[in-house]
């Protein structure tokens, strides 16, 4: 029993770290993809199914801390972190002078309402943990939740803590709650089911590189309402329909062919908040301080290699006792003395 429990913590810790690497390398392609077929492709083959996947997993460890349903934990474990890593970015985007934040303008005032770059992600498993715990004993979840997610895509972007990107990645979330994580991990270690898997992953890879640009990413990564898409009425919801199977499908093959054991990146996803934050950190410096000319002159195979072996080093580090010493107050704000397990901000481990 002991040596089971340990394989499926290293599971998900080696997800949420292979995850991390795919978060990471596709903020880095965002300034150069234009500049890049490789690049272009990267980013639009990992957004089919990287944050799926993650919101999945995350909705997956989420259980015990809803069934208490802990308000005070929530707010403790995921919104004081965001108000902290939000105010230490409007900190960053004052010092660099950055005039636009993720298509805002900067203002002189904080606004918490302002979800930077990556920490929307912080917020949504907020506002997760909590609406799943009121709905819990909703008799008609499902078809409720359904519908917001479809019909979220109609009309204006809500950009007050993006919600209009928060709602419809509710239904990975939620996926990953209502499934049973041994049984998963069981059905997904069998070799047929991994053998279709890696054949899944490699036809959306092959399809992905021979038809770069044939959709747009904000598709897949809810970042534009179906106007804006060009989908209007049915065939809008239908696209959003298909979307989301893709992702879901593609997500578990990922699950299936990541290793069950420990590794040496395991450690990674033990502390995956903290390179999360980090990369957030940094995004501002490097779009906006980092000389363009010099970034844009990336297009080798060998830079690549470089700059994503770069992007590796950043997340070690990220995870080292040094670092994580110094951002403890950050990730893990205690506002009492009360331990409420390692499940933390819905990226860390559980039971």
């Amino acid at each position: 029993m002991k040596v089971e429990r340990l394989q499926r913590e290293s599971w998900y810790d080696n997800i949420r770290a292979i995850l991390l690497f795919l978060v990471v390398t596709g903020h880095f392609a965002i300034p150069l993809a234009n500049h890049s077929r490789f690049l272009w492709f990267w980013r639009q083959y990992i957004t089919l199914f990287h944050m799926p996947a993650f919101l999945i997993i995350t909705g997956v460890l989420a259980k015990r801390k809803i069934k208490e349903g802990n308000y005070f934990s929530m707010i403790e474990s995921f919104l004081i972190p965001y108000l902290i890593c939000d105010f230490i970015m409007f900190i960053i985007f004052t010092l660099v002078g950055a005039s636009k934040v993720s298509g805002l303008e900067q203002t002189w005032f904080f606004n918490p309402g302002q979800a930077y770059y990556s920490f929307w992600f912080i917020i949504a498993v907020f506002f997760y943990y909590i609406v799943t715990t009121l709905i819990k004993d909703f008799k008609f979840q499902l078809p409720v939740i359904i519908a917001f997610v479809l019909l979220s895509g109609f009309g204006v972007k809500i950009r007050f803590l993006e919600l209009s990107k928060i709602i419809p990645f509710y239904i990975f979330f939620y996926i990953g709650y209502r499934i049973d994580g041994y049984k998963m991990r069981k059905i997904l270690s069998n070799n047929i089911i991994r053998v279709l898997s890696v054949m899944t992953l490699l036809l959306a890879l092959i399809y992905t590189w021979k038809n770069i640009g044939a959709w747009d990413n904000s598709l897949f990564s809810m970042e534009a309402q179906y106007n804006v898409l060009g989908y209007n009425g049915v065939s809008a919801v239908l696209y959003r329909v298909i979307a989301i199977s893709i992702s879901i499908i593609l997500s578990f093959a990922f699950f299936a062919i990541t290793p069950i054991t420990k590794t040496a990146f395991s450690v990674i996803g033990k502390y995956s908040l903290y390179p999360y934050c980090i990369q957030t950190f940094l995004m501002p410096i490097y779009f906006y301080v980092i000389d363009r000319a010099f970034v844009l002159k990336i297009d080798q195979p060998i830079e690549y290699i470089i700059a994503f072996i770069v992007c590796q080093l950043i997340i070690f580090v990220s995870v080292s006792s040094p670092i994580r010493n110094i951002l403890k107050a950050i990730v893990y704000p205690k506002l009492s003395n009360k331990t409420y397990g390692v499940e933390v901000n819905g990226l860390e481990r559980c039971d």
